[in-house]
């Protein structure tokens, strides 16, 4: 695993958390279904889409960070390191 990898899958996986979350939201109302498709449109939406997503990826990364820091212990306690 290099940096470029985790850098990567870190970034996919970001994305694919505003997918779940934002992306796919519909609703019974074709109404409510077609405003919220022509707010997707916009810069706003853009803009929302890009810091959502530097959200995401920041909260990986602490948790991957949370669980690394987790193994070097586990390690130590082991005499390992």
């Amino acid at each position: 695993m290099d940096k470029d990898w985790l850098i990567n899958q870190i970034n996919e996986e970001a994305e694919r958390c505003f997918e779940k979350d934002f992306e796919s939201l519909t609703t019974d109302d074709s109404g409510a279904n077609q405003l919220f498709s022509k707010v997707k449109q916009t810069e706003e939406w853009s803009a929302f889409k890009s810091k959502m997503i530097k959200v995401y990826k920041k909260k990986i990364e602490q948790n991957l960070f949370h669980k690394l820091e987790g193994l070097e212990e586990l390690f130590k306690e082991s005499g390992d390191i």
